[in-house]
């Protein structure tokens, strides 16, 4: 049993440290059995700190508390919860507080509602919030107590799991939600005396709640309510008077409020009432989703405002707009050096990552140089005691020390760099950047007198660490949408372009910039692109709009444990879970045009190095003048900005990237961004575009991305380009090691996987083999890259029917990514969906099954899986289900079906259109399997008339999927008999397969296998239907037609009796 039995809480603790004790004391208990803990959690509280501890068995928790009461007798312990128990506080330095507070339901316990009765008694409020939400202060509260109604006015957003809304024994919640109406309609609690099991009451109080919330719109609500019945009731009140072996204890229509999309979202869990709120891990079944609609409803949410002061003439330029007071505060400290009025000043910037701190202090930088004549500027990194020392080192070096005469030890060099000061003749002005609140800082405070001190952090105690200094601490915020519209509007324009804007534009800015958070480091890659790729702001908005909401996470801005961007990666991780997905997937793309995005080794400060004459990589440069020095590791070298400036200050010049610098970017991160898949039109316009102009400058003969737009011989062009650099690095594979080699794989599979997708299959096998040979030199045969190559490899050959190729390949996949990955990992979740489609295609229709559900499983614990990613899994289950032909089966699909329509609803118009014509295909399937040919005809007839309307795929595949559906509504009317209409259907299909060519005029393009292959199966549909002469002719089209699809000469050696036409191609059927 979980939560009151086993959860207590500890109250007058002093210290953490304090807690850790008591816990270490209990789990290594000498006297005794040491105490078994599930979890645990410590928080700030007005009497110093409160603990709670959550024991495996009571028998732990009546010895831990028999033990600490003998020890410490004056801390305070209980298990009742009753009134406010705060479990987490974010860290001190943590920005936009938000306070997550849990409230039990009827009958319920403060800590047990929301405790696992799982074996580890897992208490989700505390143990898994503060990884999604680490700055959030979570609380429970006990139903029962007193509150001020004030709160309703600090509420953003309300989380409601399996509440009665219309209809339940439900006084104390009735309580609860008038109290909260209260507040702008006084007399609603007058119906405290009624409240009993009466619906006309409950309703009357649900309509009064729901006029509050619809008057002003401010609270976003989430409602949670159960799938799974249980087998006996749970709620003790005899005039429920429940027989039934099963109920559902709040259905859905009485567990949501009805409310606009745009307020309420609605999560259904498979879960029943009593488990409803009990997560027992983060990728248990709705959690993900629970989190996810909780960030979405937050965005921007806590965010201070900072008062719009900036002049349209303003002289610090378009990357400072909104910084004049702050800067006007740091210039009067810093100055004071120079008047003799203080000994070595100091300011303190604190911040959120990525608020600009650096970008401030870089300025401060320059400016000082010009107008306070500082002798020195020395910009240290301060993010470690490590990253410090080489920063020192580096300015003894640039001071003309002998590298002989640099000490070694970090003590000496910390004295020789005191020195270096003591002895300059002018001022000087010091830069600890990215500053970390550790003891070892106050030790490199300068002991000379004669200069300034800035330290930028995101710790906003930082000063504390410097004690006995004069330290001024100034809080650096993002800014508001006037502000960042003003930096969006000059910065995305040329200079000819500076004339006044018009309102509309201005406003279309000021969304943007509200869609961002006024984050800086987001705006600015946001300007580069509307400058550079000439975009307009509705069209960027619309971008927005059209965005596909499942790919927000799929590729990094950068990679892990890059030099020297460790504080870079933490300002991406503080801003995204401000944005939503759209602003976020966006953001992937534009990483091309900032180079916040590209690695520090780029910009390393050092003489270049001379590369010896064997080194190998000589003959690639002289070969290949376009090939990125990303992918070869070589590096580019930029000059000090100032005397003496740690290498950090040239990439901190966050100005737009100018047209020289173009081949920096890495063509790896180049061909990623182009496997976006289904972007809308203005997506693709708008992001091709900019890709397409940052490689044209450096590469123009390569044009990435043209399959997105049919376009395959310039599609071509490109591939031959980077086949040419894959067939010139080959020898040297060897050399390669870790991440460049893994590098170089993705990079050859993702040309084979272009080759495949514009039907060269044998070229896209063979550089897999190349790849595979090297990967086993040099990473291993057991890793991620192979699994990828498989997966690729198995896709050519499902493509090519040779499933007895593919079926092994998509298997050993699997078995290295479950080997590989954590146990609820996406890629699982995608190579199990491959291999239930091996199993339909092979008709083992339970092993699909299970496979599918498996895959299906995960995306739902997934956090984030994008609705279109949850559409596919409802139907490549739903297949192998209405092949079993079996009724429980059958209704099972149909059930998923309802899910996925409702995903679809999330989905743009384009997206929409295309997954509704899947989910009409299958219902049809669904009802012919029922022998309902005339409801599934009509329902085939529905989904072929939406295809008809085009908009939903490339011309080619969209005909294809045209001659498919006209294949099976010609196949239905066959089956009712309608032989006229069925001929006229199939004969349709082939038309739009094959159109016939005007005498004399040659094909256009060659027919591809799979299209070769529909033709066949479509022509042995009619000659099974037709009479004997009419049949013979389609009997010999179609085996014509399947010996030019599998390139077979001479087709009296066909077996034609053996041949599987139905199987050929695996339809959406299959």
């Amino acid at each position: 049993m979980a939560g009151t039995m086993l959860s207590v809480r500890i109250r007058g603790l002093q210290s953490k440290e304090a807690f850790k004790d008591i816990l270490n004391a209990w789990c290594s208990s000498k006297n005794s059995e040491p105490i078994s803990i599930g979890s645990h959690g410590i928080a700030e509280a007005s009497n110093g700190f409160e603990a709670t501890v959550t024991f495996r068995t009571e028998g732990d928790r009546d010895s831990a508390v028999a033990a600490l009461n003998a020890i410490h007798p004056g801390l305070q312990t209980d298990t009742h919860f009753l009134g406010m128990t705060v479990l987490v506080t974010p860290e001190p330095w943590r920005y936009n507080v938000i306070d997550i507070v849990a409230v039990h339901g009827l009958r319920g316990h403060a800590i047990n509602t929301w405790t696992s009765s799982a074996p580890g008694a897992v208490m989700w409020i505390r143990d898994f919030i503060p990884a999604e939400f680490p700055n959030a202060r979570v609380a429970l509260v006990t139903a029962y107590s007193r509150r001020d109604s004030a709160i309703y006015q600090q509420i953003n957003c309300v989380a409601f799991f399996g509440t009665p809304h219309r209809g339940a024994s439900a006084a104390h919640w009735a309580m609860l939600l008038a109290r909260l109406v209260s507040v702008r309609y006084p007399d609603a609690k007058k119906n405290l005396k009624r409240l009993r099991i009466n619906d006309t009451v409950l309703k009357d109080l649900d309509d009064d709640f729901r006029s509050v919330v619809l008057e002003d719109r401010k609270i976003k609500f989430i409602s949670v309510y159960e799938l799974h019945k249980i087998k006996k009731p749970i709620w003790p009140f005899s005039s429920w008077n429940i027989k039934k072996p099963s109920i559902l204890v709040v259905p859905e229509q009485s567990a949501i409020l009805g409310l606009e999309s745009s307020t309420e979202t609605l999560i259904p869990i498979n879960s029943c009432h009593r488990e409803l709120c009990r997560f027992q891990s983060p990728h248990s079944n709705g959690f993900g989703q629970l989190i996810q609609s909780i960030r979405n409803t937050l965005g921007g949410f806590g965010r201070a405002q900072l008062p719009s002061k900036y002049p349209r003439d303003s002289s610090l330029g378009v990357q400072l707009l909104g910084r004049e007071e702050i800067i006007s505060r740091i210039y009067d400290h810093i100055a004071e050096c120079h008047d003799g009025t203080a000994s070595l000043p100091g300011v303190a910037l604190v911040g959120a990552p990525g608020v600009g701190k650096s970008s401030l202090a870089k300025h401060i930088c320059d400016a000082t140089l010009k107008k306070m004549d500082f002798q020195h500027v020395l910009f240290i990194s301060a993010e470690s005691e490590s990253k410090l020392v080489h920063d020192l080192k580096n300015i003894l070096r640039l001071s003309n020390v002998d590298d002989s005469k640099i000490p070694g030890s970090a003590e000496q060099i910390r004295h020789r760099f005191q020195d270096m000061l003591s002895k300059t003749d002018g001022h000087w002005l010091l830069v600890y950047d990215n500053a970390v609140e550790e003891p070892f800082l106050s030790r490199y405070w300068p002991s000379s007198k004669g200069g300034s001190v800035v330290i930028t952090s995101n710790c906003k105690s930082i000063a504390r660490v410097f004690t006995g200094n004069t330290i001024q601490t100034l809080t650096v915020e993002g800014l508001t949408e006037d502000e960042g519209a003003e930096l969006l509007s000059r910065s995305a324009r040329f200079p000819s372009e500076y004339q006044e804007i018009d309102s509309s534009t201005w406003n279309h800015y000021k969304v943007l910039s509200g869609r961002f958070c006024g984050w800086p480091l987001a705006l600015r890659q946001l300007s580069a692109s509307i400058h550079h790729a000439r975009i307009s702001p509705q069209r960027m908005i619309q971008v927005l709009d059209n965005e596909d909401n499942g790919q927000s996470n799929t590729y990094r801005f950068q990679s892990i444990g890059e030099p020297n961007e460790h504080t870079l990666e933490d300002a991406w991780a503080a801003l995204f879970p401000r944005l939503q997905p759209n602003p976020v997937k966006l953001l992937n793309i534009l990483s091309l045009l900032d180079r916040d995005s590209i690695p520090a080794r780029m910009f390393e400060n050092s003489p270049e190095r001379e590369r010896a004459p064997e080194d190998p990589f000589d003959f690639l440069f002289s070969e290949l003048e376009w090939v990125p020095s990303m992918i070869l590791g070589a590096t580019k070298f930029v000059d000090c900005h100032f005397s003496y400036i740690h290498a950090r200050g040239s990439l901190l010049d966050y100005g737009l990237v100018s047209m020289d610098e173009c081949d920096n970017i890495s063509l790896h991160r180049v061909v990623q961004t182009t496997r976006l898949k289904r972007m809308s039109d203005f997506e693709r316009e708008g992001a091709f575009s900019m890709a397409l102009w940052l490689l044209r400058k450096r590469f123009p003969r390569q044009e990435l991305g043209a399959h997105m737009h049919n376009v395959w011989d310039t599609c071509e062009t490109f591939l031959l380009q980077v086949l040419a650099f894959e067939n010139s690095v080959r020898a040297w594979m060897p050399l390669f090691i870790g991440d460049e080699a893994s590098d170089y794989i993705n990079l050859i599979c993702d040309c084979a996987w272009y080759l495949w997708e514009i039907g060269q299959h044998n070229k896209g096998l063979s550089i897999l083999d190349a790849a595979e040979k090297g990967y086993v030199q040099v990473i291993g045969a057991e890793s991620l890259n192979a699994a990828r190559i498989y997966v690729i490899r198995g896709s050519i050959y499902s493509t090519l029917n040779q499933y007895d190729k593919s079926g092994p390949l998509f298997l050993e996949a699997l078995r290295l990514h479950q080997k590989l990955l954590t146990p609820d990992h996406p890629l699982i979740a995608n190579s199990l969906m491959q291999v239930g489609n091996y199993y339909t295609s092979q008709d083992e229709f339970d092993r699909a099954i299970n496979s599918h559900r498996e895959a299906l499983r995960i995306r739902q614990s997934c956090q984030g899986t994008p609705p279109h990613m949850m559409a596919l899994s409802y139907f490549n289950l739903c297949r192998p289900l209405i092949m079993t032909n079996r009724s429980e089966n059958l209704l099972e699909a149909e059930g998923l079906l309802k899910l996925a329509k409702a995903a679809e609803e999330r989905l743009n118009h384009r997206l929409l259109v295309y997954y509704k014509l899947h989910r009409l295909y299958i219902l049809g399937n669904i009802w012919a399997s029922r022998g309902n040919f005339q409801k599934a005809l009509k329902v085939h007839c529905k989904a072929l008339e939406l295809r008809k309307m085009g908009g939903v795929a490339p011309s080619s595949t969209s005909s294809f999927l045209i001659a498919t559906s006209l294949h099976k509504v010609g196949t239905l009317y066959h089956r009712l008999g309608q032989q006229e209409q069925a001929v006229a259907a199939l004969q349709k299909a082939i038309q739009v397969l094959d159109p016939p060519q005007p005498r004399g005029v040659d094909r256009a393009l060659p027919r591809t296998k799979t299209q070769l292959s529909r033709l066949a199966r479509t022509e042995m549909q009619l000659a099974s239907i037709t009479t004997d002469k009419e049949a013979v002719a389609w009997r010999v089209n179609a085996r014509g037609h399947y010996c030019e699809a599998f390139e077979i000469g001479n087709p009296a050696r066909v077996n034609w009796a053996r041949v599987d036409f139905e199987k050929l191609v695996p339809p959406i059927d299959r």
